[in-house]
């Protein structure tokens, strides 16, 4: 094609870019249904906007983690990134929208559902064996791989995030799976559309999809993909397009589940039009199976399927459905899906929210007379046991020896549909409860209430927590409510360490990850899982562990503090799951993580001090706590003595320096001089960058600088933010290609000077850095 959009033939049916979401639909919609791909001018598009809504700027809902690809355009990508290169891409990016008139919202994954990990785990394996293939190209050219090998630098979602709110961008990070959150948004605000690369948002009843890898940024050209004329080539209504969505394959369904389905769909349909087939026919048949079951007043439950199938195919549909939107293909009585962390980006409409509010439970300088409220989507658990709830008001009451007639009970609201509960506690007394008398009758029966099971006038484990942190902490058994879970959660019996976070900790964990400002804190808090993609390092180098082994020990002391874990406590710890990269791991499950205590003298500290207290000495501590995580406190005066940036970087050479044997002097050398010359460097200078060879140690090395750039992030959102967060920014102290040579130019023998590019200041301040690191490490018995 000479223009700059594909020609959509049905003859053809080729993809040249691999899609997220349905499976086989983007082909065919690009290749095989001419009149779904729709050439659009945004700028157009926008003045229509304007013209129709005066006084509303025309709004893109932005799939951050789908535009990745899209954003990275640096002809280097192997190195570990160039990271002041690429925030110029984005600055453009978002320039050329603000130019026209376009606002735009950035939202990028925060989550990944658990009914979409296995496809989550097989995509990892597969960028796996990608990442092996580009290893073994360098190792046999000594260059780097062209881009039909491209693999993402690593870390790159996570830095994008704040490299567009530096910018000036609303950036979001969803609680929730992120299309179901966009989709959602763009709908309740009415957004001109949804600019990303992904056929779910084809399918979700919602604004126009645009596609963000035909998007000419010069000319603001792209494609819409028209969802009325993709009905109207299938012959299928809107709300028909979930149920092909999942017969097809997604992110739910596996594609081999329903693999027979589609066989006789296909079998069929090329019965009745007999002649030359076409990939294409998979998609036309099974839209041609649902006309022909669409009448059907059962919905899903006509279908010839097992059981089994049709629930899969109920859960799929329900995942596509908005708030307040209903299906013909699920009964609807039915309960959309809830979300692990039952938490999502808007409140989309009262009759879907569970209000929480708190008044009279003061921390630190938060008045007492300040309600607090909590929002979220009520969970289908919680529905389904309000006798649960409800006995929780009047043992709140008696736990503070106060009426019960002073708390509220739940109310039922909109009982038809997903029903709202308002439950009002006023925490007015502040005292210490140690004899509780609970009602047997009440509470004696643990196959009713097994959560607040009495055994010798005794709460089992929860009135144990309870007699020790009300009325000045809320639990988080209130703010999720999910009750079938909460007692099955592996830290269920451990009172001490039982996931109890101040509402105002939780709320401000959830809105700082809401807002794109922390790292890793709200995943752990509300669902105790951790997830990390693939990093460009080699599966096949047994010198290095990997970076998830690398930094499992700080992350470990992260979780410590979440969990205010100390030296001495009693019984294990609650356990993180989390879904790790690296050599040997089958991703059929998580790893489970033990919380570590941290190595201050005064154990532990609160996170309500951490995070809220304003005394003079708490900046030190937050230093401390972010330091101990690394375990070197020794270092902290002379860390801050340093800029920010250079600290960070000590910091994590140190500790690199610790837990990998193998790194060598010269290791360091090039980690520290590429921090020195890369704050001096113009971007011009760092563009230009020519290496004689790319050496495959060299890239697991700047990967793994990269990585550990996260853990420091996620260290300072746990410690209370002691560091600004944009000093610990690849594009302050790293860049792909410079580290490379320096790398080279370290192992090649060359001189301190001649590695500074004999500028004075510079080598004196590479000395003193690198006699930290090596100080630091002869203290612990390493001698790099």
């Amino acid at each position: 094609s000479s223009g700059p959009f594909p020609v959509c033939s049905s003859k053809s049916f080729l993809v040249a870019v691999p899609a997220m979401g349905v499976k086989g639909l983007q082909g065919f919609v690009e290749n095989a249904c001419p009149g779904t791909c729709v050439a659009v001018n945004l700028k157009e598009m926008a003045e229509q906007r304007r013209r129709a809504r005066p006084g509303r700027p025309p709004t893109l809902v932005v799939d951050g983690t789908a535009c990745l690809r899209h954003w990275y355009s640096c002809a280097a990508w192997v190195h570990g990134g160039q990271w002041r290169e690429y925030t110029r891409v984005l600055e453009s990016f978002a320039g050329a929208f603000a130019e026209a008139g376009i606002r735009l919202v950035f939202v990028f994954d925060g989550a990944v559902e658990e009914a979409k990990r296995a496809e989550w785990a097989q995509r990892r394996l597969r960028h796996g064996r990608e990442i092996r293939g580009a290893f073994r190209y360098v190792k046999a050219h000594g260059r780097q791989p062209g881009r039909e090998m491209f693999c993402l630098p690593s870390g790159l979602a996570t830095f994008s995030r704040f490299a567009l709110k530096a910018l000036g961008a609303e950036t979001r990070c969803s609680v929730r799976e992120a299309d179901y959150e966009i989709a959602g948004y763009a709908a309740l605000h009415d957004c001109m559309g949804i600019l990303g690369q992904d056929t779910d948002f084809l399918i979700y009843d919602s604004v126009p999809y645009l596609s963000v890898s035909q998007l000419r940024l010069e000319r603001m050209e792209t494609v819409l993909f028209s969802r009325e004329n993709l009905c109207r080539a299938l012959r299928l209504r809107q709300s028909d397009l979930p149920l092909l969505a999942c017969i097809l394959g997604n992110d739910v369904v596996p594609q081999g589940r329903l693999e027979g389905l589609r066989n006789k769909c296909l079998a069929a349909y090329r019965q009745k039009h007999p002649g030359a087939s076409t990939p294409a026919d998979k998609v036309l048949a099974v839209a041609d199976f649902i006309s022909s079951h669409c009448c059907s007043r059962g919905g899903i439950s006509e279908l010839p399927l097992s059981e089994a199938d049709q629930a899969v195919l109920e859960q799929g549909v329900q995942m596509y459905l908005l708030p307040n939107q209903q299906s013909p293909w699920v009964p609807s009585g039915s309960e959309p899906p809830s979300s692990e962390s039952m938490n999502s980006l808007e409140r989309y409409s009262s009759h879907d929210v569970l209000q929480v509010t708190l008044q009279g439970a003061a921390l630190e300088k938060i008045s007492a007379t300040e309600p607090l409220n909590v929002d979220m989507p009520v969970p289908s658990s919680c529905l389904q046991n309000l006798s649960h709830i409800c006995a929780c008001i009047p043992l709140m009451g008696q736990l503070l020896n106060s009426p019960a007639a002073t708390f509220a009970t739940a109310v039922l609201v909109s009982a038809e549909r997903r029903r709202m509960i308002i439950v009002t506690f006023q925490l007015s007394c502040k005292k210490t409860v140690t004899n509780l008398q609970p009602d047997s009758s009440l509470y004696g029966n643990p196959t009713k209430h097994p959560f607040l099971y009495v055994d010798e006038n005794k709460y089992c484990n929860l009135g144990t927590i309870l007699r020790k942190i009300l009325p000045l902490w809320l639990l988080v058994l209130l703010i999720h409510l999910e009750v079938p879970k909460m007692h099955q959660m592996p830290f269920w019996n451990q009172p001490y360490s039982f996931m109890l976070v101040s509402l105002f900790v939780f709320k401000a964990a959830k809105e700082q990850h809401v807002r794109a400002e922390s790292f890793m804190v709200f995943d752990v808090l509300s669902a105790g899982v951790v997830d990390c993609s693939n990093t460009l390092e080699d599966e096949e180098d047994t010198e290095f562990p990997g970076q998830a082994i690398t930094f499992r020990p700080a992350r470990e002391r992260i979780y410590g503090i979440l969990f205010a874990v100390k030296q001495g406590d009693s019984g294990p710890a609650p356990a993180v799951k989390e879904w790790f990269v690296y050599r040997g791991n089958s991703l059929r499950q998580p790893d489970l993580v033990t919380p570590a205590p941290l190595s201050l003298p005064e154990g532990t500290p609160d996170l309500k001090v951490l995070w809220f207290s304003e005394a003079p000495e708490t900046k030190a501590l937050r230093f401390s706590t972010f330091l101990a995580v690394f375990d070197l406190l020794d270092l902290a005066e002379e860390l801050e003595k340093l800029e920010s940036p250079l600290a960070a970087v000590v910091c994590l050479v140190t500790y690199i320096a610790l837990q990998e044997r193998s790194l060598c002097l010269e290791d360091v050398n090039a980690y520290v001089s590429q921090a020195v010359c890369v704050r001096e460097k113009t971007d011009e200078e760092l563009a230009g960058i020519k290496l004689p060879v790319v050496d495959p140690r060299a890239i697991e090395l700047g990967s793994l600088f990269v990585r550990g750039l996260t853990i420091l992030i996620a260290a300072n959102s746990a410690s209370g933010f002691p560091l600004k967060m944009e000093d610990l920014m690849p594009w302050k102290v790293f860049d792909g290609l410079l580290f490379h040579s320096k790398y080279l130019q370290a192992h090649s023998g060359c001189s301190e000077d001649d590695l500074l590019e004999g500028t004075e200041c510079w080598v004196s301040q590479f000395g003193h850095l690198k006699a930290l690191v090596t100080s630091a490490c002869g203290r612990r018995n390493r001698v790099v």
